[in-house]
């Protein structure tokens, strides 16, 4: 339309110049203005064709496209969300400053942007709310906070919109994790949660693949079981170190009570549970003992112990008070090693029989540990004794003395008081029968040996004997009898029986009360005990001296040992005798106390004199 217009007016041009042409007084004027006219026309439509090019650009231009980014926020009853709020920040073109806004009460923020990339954080969320992840059959498979929820939104190419829509709760929750020591997920533990009250589990599913049970749940009491592994995996007990201290077996009374607990989710400030157990993989791993103890098997707390591989450490602690540290060790070679020893404790060997035949640096201390795939545990034993008792063990002298045997204490003390010494210079013979020259022996050596007059009428008795005085001291005070008016029967093995008695006479010849109300009815061989021993076994056993070879055995002819000897020896000492003697010290004291109530002093100043006269008055 424009471009007839145009030439509509040049047209017009021509006409009023041919016009004034003709009225001009000759031909070139004409010819000129004729020429004029025909320039003008085309100039004009010159003009008009450029107009129109301007136009047909213009109305051909692409103006810049405008992008949409629309977040809608759900809770998990399908409810909008109103006030989350968002930011959006570009990353690569897109609008030059970042975007702010938040969901309406329909639950969605949109917001208008230019062609780019944009990352979107959560910025606010209402009180108590939290964004829940799904899996595919809409069970919670995450739990995420505001600051830790962001996304990405690529609008540089043909897309125009971003849209996304996410899940938010403000339920309580409980959340079970169980992982490896090394913090990868264990997935497939079964887990059930069940309402305090009630016995049929609310919830019972797996761990997902990161090791995670997740429960959205009501404002109540609960309790939570896991009650099987996965095949392979075995659930790991951790102290407060957060070192491994045992396996847990699910299907004992102790591994269910320590795989279970109980939630209080009714208080408003405390709206989640969250609890981490461990595993490992039984294939890979086993369990290793390390303990550090005396000879004599007391244990040894506060030890440095690290154990190595390649150089690289892979576990290090210190004993416990039970002298252990326990870990967890992969197929493969490690070293042990002492790094400290406790103030007052040196490290040491011993021989086949216990007996310490040296001390070691830290350094000598260490162990080869080897581990493949059929070891089943692993348990190593470092030992250590106290510096000060390494030159006072009584029995460091005697090879057949073992530190662990039961019988250690017991001989310690008799060695240690001189009533009993070793039959040679090297050993003590626990095993050996003790004799009746033996008995009469400690028992002069209880006495503290006095002096000795007299002789014994036994011909089977050498006067140049080892034991003649303490016979002769014990026949003197009828402690002891022959078996006949001219035999003692020095080398006879001694009877638990006779043993008893003898104890018993001399507790008598302390003045001590020796009398017993205990019934042996309880043993089935009470009946075998000699008429003359009955009252001396009923004495034993009542202060603990005689004990059951069983729950109903007595064995009152079986033969004493020499280390049972050393044994009622040290109970008798130290329990018959120092309670008696402790009685008699009350008892003097007592006395005391009586004899000073019965006493009143007078104390006279005599008259110019420079001392004071006390005058002391019984007063019955």
């Amino acid at each position: 339309m424009k471009k007839w217009i145009a030439v509509l007016l040049a047209l017009m041009m021509v006409f009023s110049l041919m016009t004034t042409a003709f009225a001009a007084e000759t031909g070139n004027e004409t010819e000129e203005a004729s020429t004029e006219a025909v320039t003008a026309a085309d100039t004009a439509e010159d003009t008009a064709a450029d107009d129109e090019k301007k136009d047909d650009a213009k109305e051909t231009e692409t103006p810049e496209t405008e992008k949409t980014i629309t977040l809608t926020v759900k809770t998990m009853d399908n409810k909008s969300l109103a006030g989350v709020k968002f930011s959006i920040t570009p990353t690569k073109g897109g609008n030059d400053e970042k975007i702010t806004g938040e969901t309406g009460t329909d639950g969605i923020y949109s917001v208008k942007v230019k062609a780019g990339k944009y990352r979107i954080e959560v910025t606010e969320l209402p009180k108590d709310y939290y964004f829940v992840e799904l899996d595919s059959y809409g069970e919670v498979e995450n739990l995420i906070e505001a600051y830790e929820m962001y996304l990405y939104a690529d609008l540089t190419g043909e897309d125009t919109e971003y849209t996304s829509t996410l899940t938010a709760s403000n339920q309580p929750t409980v959340q079970i994790t169980v992982q490896t020591l090394s913090g990868k997920g264990v997935a497939k533990v079964a887990v059930s949660l069940t309402k305090k009250g009630e016995t049929t589990p609310q919830k019972l599913k797996y761990t997902n693949a990161d090791g995670k049970f997740i429960a959205l749940v009501d404002s109540a009491e609960w309790t939570y079981q896991l009650y099987e592994m996965p095949e392979g995996y075995s659930l790991v007990e951790i102290n407060g170190k957060g070192q491994p201290i045992g396996l847990v077996d699910l299907t004992t009374d102790d591994g269910k009570a320590y795989a279970s607990g109980e939630i209080n989710l009714t208080d408003e400030d405390y709206t989640s549970y969250e609890r981490t157990f461990y595993a490992i993989k039984n294939s890979e791993t086993k369990e290793a003992t390390i303990t550090v103890k005396t000879p004599a098997g007391k244990a040894v707390p506060g030890v440095g112990l690290a154990i190595k591989k390649d150089g690289e450490s892979v576990f290090s602690g210190y004993t416990e008070e039970d002298g252990t540290v326990y870990t967890l060790l992969d197929v493969g070679e490690y070293d042990l090693e002492v790094t400290s020893v406790p103030s007052g404790y040196s490290l040491v060997v011993t021989d086949g029989n216990g007996k310490i035949t040296g001390t070691v640096d830290k350094k000598d201390a260490g162990k080869k540990i080897v581990i493949d795939s059929k070891t089943e545990k692993v348990e190593e034993t470092i030992l250590a004794e106290k510096t000060s008792e390494l030159d006072q063990d009584p029995c460091k002298d005697y090879t057949d003395i073992n530190r662990d045997k039961w019988y250690h204490d017991a001989i310690d003390y008799v060695l240690e008081n001189q009533l009993m010494v070793g039959t040679s210079a090297t050993k003590f013979s626990p095993n050996t029968n003790v004799t009746r020259a033996m008995v009469v022996q400690v028992l002069y050596a209880l006495e503290g040996k006095p002096s000795v007059s007299g002789t014994v009428p036994f011909k089977d008795v050498s006067k140049s004997a080892w034991y003649y005085q303490a016979l002769t001291w014990a026949y003197g005070q009828k402690l002891a009898a022959g078996y006949s008016d001219t035999q003692f029967g020095p080398i006879r093995p001694v009877s638990r029986q006779e043993l008893v008695t003898f104890l018993r006479a001399y507790t008598e010849y302390k003045k001590m009360d020796t009398r017993a109300s205990v019934s042996l009815t309880g043993y089935t061989d009470a009946g075998e005990i000699s008429s003359y021993a009955v009252e001396n076994v009923r004495w034993a056993v009542e202060n603990g001296l005689m004990t059951g070879r069983s729950a109903t055995t007595l064995a009152p002819k079986a033969n004493t040992t020499r280390a049972e000897f050393a044994q009622i020896l040290y109970k008798y000492c130290t329990e018959v005798l120092e309670d008696d003697a402790a009685d008699e010290d009350a008892a003097k004291d007592k006395e005391k106390e009586d004899d000073s109530k019965g006493v009143e002093v007078n104390t006279d100043k005599a008259e110019n004199a420079d001392t004071t006269e006390e005058t002391v008055t019984a007063v019955k």
